[in-house]
């Protein structure tokens, strides 16, 4: 007997088919920690199916074996830090910065180098707008396939990359006197402000 599968294109009508186990997956989630409802524990979890069944429909139980191998906890508290939820955000600070700067640091292997690099991540997962967290944090990416930690490394590792391709960009000229002339850096503006916003969230953060 053929396994059925949706005919609808739209995740939320796959997850509908199933919704004693997303009750399930939403205690076990520990979204109410964080002060997740149910309804964006849903939307996190609509936005894992449409990137990985982006081809096509799953079939009911390929839908749940997926769901079943997601990283619940870190999906939970990534989407409860996208809605701007404090509690959520406190413990992301406290538990992860340190990781975010050792891995950064890892990786670029220069100290200073590396906590710019983990501020200016942190300001994206922020996403700032208008002073509050707002739907362009990097979160919105994260879709529970591998751990947080995880996740987070593999997206360093890429902005170091991005980083290296700029620099190279934007090599010095060199005059006809041998003298080289510095490029003006439109992105350093930017990075300033990224890693201001980043200890303004840590310090919003110890003052709650």
């Amino acid at each position: 007997m053929p396994a059925h599968r949706n005919s609808s294109p739209d995740p939320a009508s796959w997850l509908l088919e199933i919704q004693a186990r997303l009750d399930s997956l939403y205690a076990e989630s520990q979204a109410r920690e964080w002060s997740l409802r149910p309804e964006g524990f849903r939307a996190a979890l609509e936005r894992s199916v449409r990137r990985r069944f982006a081809d096509g429909p799953p079939g009911r139980a390929e839908l749940e074996d997926y769901l079943q191998t997601l990283h619940l906890a870190d999906l939970a508290l990534a989407s409860a830090c996208m809605e701007g939820s404090e509690r959520a955000w406190e413990f992301f600070v406290r538990t992860y910065r340190p990781y975010l700067r050792a891995s950064a640091g890892a990786i670029t292997r220069n100290r200073t180098e590396g906590t710019d690099l983990a501020d200016s991540l942190f300001a994206e997962l922020f996403g700032l707008m208008d002073g509050r967290p707002g739907p362009s944090s990097l979160f919105r990416y994260f879709h529970g396939r591998s751990s947080l930690k995880t996740w987070l490394r593999t997206v360093l590792a890429q902005r170091h990359v991005d980083q290296l391709r700029q620099k190279r960009r934007w090599q010095p000229l060199e005059r006809e006197d041998g003298i080289e002339k510095p490029l003006l850096k439109e992105t350093e503006p930017l990075r300033c402000r990224s890693i201001l916003t980043a200890d303004c969230i840590c310090a919003v953060s110890s003052t709650r």
